[in-house]
């Protein structure tokens, strides 16, 4: 089944429970569930994937995140940034972040209970921040990226991951634009942009690669995104 189609069925099935527990509480239901299930069909929640993520698909290395203070946004309970042992400081915000907790108690990574629009962190905080497979699941995108653009040091680096969807749905309340970089070159520079088909699963998408052709006539396909926080006035790395 085609992942457009597969969004609009679960979009329908989304606005009936909603209706019939609420927004909020049917939101929480999908993200639980949905990391319950595959916790049962995993045994354990596998992250051996995610290095290639962080480093390979944005022309980065390890040794790029040496020393530096890190954040996951929208972290979920696999332990994205637990391989990134040579970091000062790896940090995953996540509403669910106590639940993934309790979900997976190996984790090694610090797991912050807090949405992206309201982020408990001072100023300049990070060196880099990353959100895959979760900026469209902020109920306010605009309040979100002021929030990374804050707690983003001076030249320090933001990537992104997002599936671009014309379909709003419960758990994916956002439609971001395929011009997302545009929308924010006052405060970043693109170093990288990446427009890519939707396979059934999101990593597997930036793997192959394949590039997003308009003309397929697909609504739905992957925006990769590298960029880096420009210095303002009195601004600097710190």
């Amino acid at each position: 089944m085609k992942a457009d189609l597969r969004l609009r069925i679960y979009s329908a099935i989304s606005v009936v429970l909603a209706s019939l527990l609420g927004r909020y509480r049917t939101k929480l239901f999908f993200e639980r569930n949905y990391w319950r299930w595959q916790r049962l069909k995993e045994g354990e929640l596998q992250n051996a994937h995610y290095p290639y993520f962080y480093t390979t698909a944005f022309g980065l290395t390890e040794e790029d995140y040496r020393d530096k203070d890190i954040l996951d946004i929208g972290c979920g309970p696999r332990g994205s940034l637990d391989w990134l042992e040579n970091a000062r400081s790896r940090t995953g915000i996540d509403p669910l972040a106590e639940t993934y907790l309790r979900m997976n108690p190996q984790l090694k990574m610090r797991m912050v209970a807090a949405a992206a629009e309201e982020m408990p962190f001072s100023d300049s905080a990070f060196d880099f921040v990353t959100c895959f497979n979760a900026l469209d699941h902020v109920d306010n995108l605009e309040a979100s990226l002021m929030e990374i653009k804050r707690v983003l040091r001076a030249g320090g680096q933001l990537l992104i991951i997002t599936d671009i969807h014309d379909v709003p749905a419960i758990c994916e309340p956002t439609v971001i634009d395929w011009n997302l970089g545009d929308q924010l070159s006052d405060s970043f520079d693109v170093l990288e942009e990446k427009r890519l088909q939707r396979r059934e699963r999101i990593y597997e998408s930036v793997r192959e690669a394949v590039p997003y052709k308009s003309s397929s006539g697909e609504a739905y396909g992957l925006l990769m995104l590298h960029l880096q926080k420009k210095e303002g006035p009195g601004e600097g790395a710190k």
